[in-house]
């Protein structure tokens, strides 16, 4: 472990160190106004403005307390980015281990705008790195106007095709009135999937339908669709 600061003090295992802080520990970068840490648990209080930076992820906060070697612990205020891509805000994490956290109320996006496209908000969250994020009473915003309601929603976070509900299509037009469409994405193997899709019209009637593709060697591959509708 490596230390710099403006001034520091050492009072038996622990050492107190003031003004332009930076600790080093393996992969791990911290910066803080004020930093206490136990050489010997390896646990550190930092206060102020404080940044920690490790291998994929950098996070901002008012307020941390962090094990080094287990990389468990707290924060308040915390603003973070998980590369690639991954963009949050919230009151307080707990960090449960180095791919596990536990939020509170918080919000994220993929956005790199100053004003995000899309953003989800949340009064709870569990994001597990590079698999997904669970969020309770989640609410979708697109440029800030609300969009959509979620008492749950689980949000996948890997590259790879998952199974789930995918987004709803909400809408008004003069013909067809209000329309709400929900579809659910079942990813079968890595060659063949199906979509299901409910739809409901106000001043049509209501529609269900289905899709299956697939693909196999050679370039063969084909799919198929069926769509019900019932007028009123």
């Amino acid at each position: 472990m490596t230390i710099y600061a403006n001034s520091q003090e050492k009072v038996e295992a622990r050492i107190f160190a003031n003004g332009a802080v930076e600790v080093r520990y393996k992969n791990i970068r911290i910066f803080a106004d004020k930093i206490d840490v136990d050489i010997n648990t390896k646990d550190v209080l930092a206060l102020g403005r404080v940044v920690i930076q490790l291998p994929t992820e950098t996070i901002t906060a008012e307020k941390m307390t962090l094990n080094l070697d287990t990389q468990q612990g707290k924060l308040d205020k915390a603003l973070g980015r998980i590369q690639p891509d991954i963009l949050y805000e919230s009151a307080s994490i707990e960090r449960k281990s180095d791919n596990l956290y536990a939020f509170g109320k918080m919000s994220f996006t993929s956005c790199t705008q100053p004003t995000p496209r899309w953003q989800f908000s949340c009064s709870k969250a569990y994001l597990k790195k590079d698999d997904h994020v669970s969020l309770w009473n989640a609410l979708l915003t697109i440029k800030k106007v609300p969009v959509f309601y979620w008492p749950y929603l689980r949000y996948p976070l890997n590259r790879d095709r998952s199974t789930g509900f995918l987004a709803p299509q909400i809408g008004y037009s003069g013909i067809k009135g209000f329309f709400l469409g929900e579809s659910f994405y079942w990813a079968i193997a890595r060659n063949m999937d199906a979509t299901f899709a409910a739809d409901y019209y106000s001043n049509k009637g209501l529609g269900a339908g289905g899709e299956f593709r697939y693909l196999f060697g050679g370039g063969t591959g084909g799919e198929a669709r069926i769509y019900y509708f019932r007028f009123k």
